[in-house]
C-alpha cells in the first residue's frame, strides 16, 4: 500500500496535471478536509458542563460570537458542552489554553 502510495505521488510530480484537474484536486481537498473538521465533532457526544467558578469568568456554554471555553455544538441540553467542538471552534491561542490549563481536568476525553 505504502508502495502504491509513492508511485502515484511520483507520477503526480513528473507529470503535472491540466490546470482543470488541479482545480478540481483543490476543491476536493478543501471540501475533505471541512467536512472533517466539521463531522469529527458531531460524532462525540457532549459532557455536563462543571460546576461554575464565579471568580474565573467563564460561562458555560459559552455564549455566541465569544471565544473560550465550552462551545456547545449540536448538544441538545444548555448546560453541555462538545469537548473537539471546543478545540475545533475556538483560536489557537485558546485551544492551546484549554489543553494545558491545570483547571481542565477530566473535561477533554479520549473516547
Amino acid at each position: 500500500m505504502q508502495c502504491f502510495f509513492f508511485s502515484h505521488l511520483f507520477i503526480l510530480c513528473t507529470f503535472h496535471p491540466s490546470t482543470v484537474l488541479q482545480i478540481i484536486e483543490a476543491c476536493l481537498v478543501s471540501l475533505l478536509t471541512s467536512v472533517i473538521s466539521f463531522g469529527l465533532p458531531l460524532l462525540r457526544k457532549c459532557s455536563p458542563c462543571p460546576e461554575p467558578d464565579p471568580a474565573s469568568g467563564i460561562e458555560c456554554p459559552r455564549p455566541p460570537g465569544m471565544y473560550g471555553n465550552y462551545v456547545n455544538f449540536y448538544c441538545s441540553k444548555d448546560n453541555e458542552y462538545n469537548d473537539l467542538a471546543t478545540i475545533f471552534f475556538n483560536t489557537q491561542d485558546d485551544a492551546i489554553r484549554n489543553l494545558f490549563s491545570a483547571k481542565t481536568i477530566n473535561e477533554y476525553s479520549s473516547q
